[in-house]
């Protein structure tokens, strides 16, 4: 909503010509809800628009605008007005002028967008990088019905552009610019993962959990070819050859069976093992759908599905390996069962990959639930898990 204008000064806070990243968040009005704020990046030395799109809980029949625009804490600019005609804010040293176009009121309750013009210098000074911009509005009754952070910064668009001395570890910084190249561009090439390599570069040297998180949180598939790789390539990202992975499960409450035990509690790396999983049903399952989602440090790594009647092949990223739960035979009467799961791992698996949860479901003909299963590995003696 009348997010975009405010969105706008936070554009001017790059530095030279390039695109300036925007991000955003909703900080809570009580009558409207921001839902988007496009786009996620502008182009410096022109004239481009931002649109606020936000849902209002009530006709909005006049409100108030105001907007402060800071920078390390220090406030640059500020500017209000009512939006019945158009509000200029000019911002310092020349940088531009960002203008909330005039709004035509009553706005009724529902779908709401408001527009921004935000015009830029082509040399934006370097001050001005990393700008908070807070947005607020109240309407007839005084009360908040906008609540809007904006934050903009230089967006990087290639990996030269990665300054690695302000990186916690810097060798693992330029480990990374050489061996993922592909996957860092194709991250700076989009505005939400490119705000989050901030995250990524203050991890500590081989600390491959907190990369991981950082592409969790990013919000963005983008981050975790990134995280990945850097993982793998630069991160001391190896174990030890063969080794060993422990197992441990719990049952999660299927409506139709549980699941009584898991064998065995451990595996080898660089082999192909079978996991029995044994449970009692309490009604004969003539047709089911199987889902695995399979994840590290919160990230979701690979999934699959089918319906049991062929093999399901999981495949792990990075070559660690293959999980594949093996085909049934249908129907499958009421009392005791097993299921069969293969398990080929690569002798050599990513230390990103250690201390995996893998989320198992299934729901029987009539769509309720057959299988919950979560288990849990990691490496025990000298490898990793899958």
């Amino acid at each position: 909503m009348a997010s975009s204008a405010l969105a706008l000064f936070s554009a001017i806070a790059a530095v030279e010509a390039g695109n300036l990243a925007v991000t955003w968040s909703d900080c809570g009005a009580k009558h409207a809800t921001v839902t988007a704020l496009e786009p996620s990046s502008i182009q410096t030395g022109s004239t481009e628009t931002l649109t606020g799109t936000g849902t209002v809980d009530e006709d909005i029949t006049s409100a108030h605008f105001s907007a402060k625009v800071s920078a390390a804490g220090v406030q640059l600019a500020s500017c209000e007005g009512d939006a019945t005609a158009d509000i200029d804010c000019n911002l310092p040293l020349g940088a531009g002028t960002i203008t909330v176009k005039a709004v035509n009121y009553p706005l009724a309750a529902g779908t709401v967008n408001i527009v921004t013009a935000v015009k830029t210098s082509a040399f934006i000074p370097a001050s001005l990088a990393k700008v908070d911009v807070a947005i607020r509005a109240t309407e007839q009754n005084g009360e908040d019905v906008i609540c809007l952070d904006v934050h903009t910064e230089k967006q990087l668009s290639t990996e030269a552009d990665i300054d690695c001395s302000k990186a916690a570890c810097p060798s693992q910084c330029e480990c990374s610019k050489t061996q993922c190249t592909d996957s860092i561009n194709t991250c700076l090439a989009d505005a939400t993962c490119a705000a989050a390599q901030g995250c990524a570069l203050a991890c500590a040297c081989s600390d491959q959990q907190c990369s991981l998180s950082c592409a969790a949180a990013s919000g963005t598939p983008l981050a975790l070819p990134v995280a990945t790789c850097i993982n793998s390539n630069c991160a001391s990202s190896l174990e030890a050859e063969a080794g060993t992975l422990a197992i441990t499960w719990s049952d999660c409450g299927a409506k139709h069976a549980t699941v009584t035990n898991v064998e065995p509690t451990v595996i080898q790396t660089g082999a192909t093992e079978t996991l029995i999983g044994t449970g009692t049903v309490d009604e004969d399952v003539t047709s089911a759908q199987f889902t695995a989602k399979v994840s590290a440090a919160g990230v979701q790594l690979t999934s699959c599905e089918g319906d049991g009647t062929a093999d399901i092949e999981c495949k792990l990223p990075l070559g660690a390996g293959v999980i594949t739960v093996k085909k049934l035979a249908f129907p499958i009467a009421a009392g005791t069962t097993n299921i069969a799961v293969a398990v080929k791992t690569s002798s050599f698996i990513p230390a990103s990959l250690a201390k995996v949860d893998v989320a198992i479901r299934a729901t029987e003909q009539n769509g309720e639930d057959v299988i919950c299963l979560d288990v849990h590995t990691e490496k025990q003696s000298s490898s990793v898990m899958v």
